[in-house]
């Protein structure tokens, strides 16, 4: 099979058809480097890409040269430059999600790649300069805060029961009443806990740390 025949190259051409108006002729390299605003080891590149080569009629050999068909390398260009397009959105919208910038949209169109990356050097600039101020704080230390303080805590709520029978001479069924109260407070902490944006994280230590536990 020849560079001409590439299994492409019909699919193409009906995407990419020349302007209307516009004849097809077959040029050799340097007609095809004049055409196309590009060095002649440019062309010779495009026809030697070993990822999407650009298909030619016929290759050159000594004393013959290459004969390009211009419809082929219009449509194989064109689809060449389309592809490296939609690779640069899709790359452009994975940046934005790390960085949370909202997806496009019809009344704001999608960030070039070196906007999202001035966005993120700018955000991260930001994030520095407000933990200098100390109004920033990594999730990390503040789930290591809450943890320490929900240990803290849960001991402390499952003590009292006992200390208050001792204290303040608790009947069984006062002291039962206060471990039930304590027990539903721990169970709504638990569930707040749960469906907040540290949820996830402290789900995911309880087999691992089941003093975490609240309830």
């Amino acid at each position: 099979m020849t560079d001409a025949q590439h299994a492409d190259l019909d699919q193409w051409l009906a995407d990419h058809p020349l302007p209307d108006g516009q004849e097809c002729i077959d040029l050799n390299m340097t007609e095809a480097a004049q055409v196309f605003g590009v060095s002649v080891n440019t062309v010779k590149d495009w026809i030697n890409d070993p990822e999407l080569p650009m298909p030619v009629v016929s290759r050159g050999t000594n004393g013959k040269q290459y004969v390009l068909r211009f419809s082929w390398c219009y449509a194989w260009r064109a689809h060449r430059e389309a592809a490296r397009a939609d690779r640069d959105r899709k790359l452009a919208s994975m940046q934005a999600s790390l960085i949370n910038i909202a997806p496009a949209s019809d009344d704001a169109p999608a960030l070039t790649s070196k906007q999202i990356g001035e966005a993120a050097r700018a955000a991260m600039d930001m994030a520095r300069a407000e933990r200098e101020r100390g109004r920033l704080t990594e999730i990390d230390a503040v789930f290591n805060l809450l943890e320490g303080l929900m240990v803290t805590f849960r001991n402390g709520a499952l003590g009292l029961p006992d200390r208050l029978e001792r204290e303040l001479q608790l009947t069984p069924p006062e002291t039962r009443k206060v471990e039930r109260a304590l027990e539903e407070l721990l169970e709504s902490l638990g569930a707040e806990i749960s469906e907040s944006l540290i949820g996830p994280a402290y789900e995911a230590n309880l087999d691992m740390n089941p003093q975490l536990t609240l309830s």
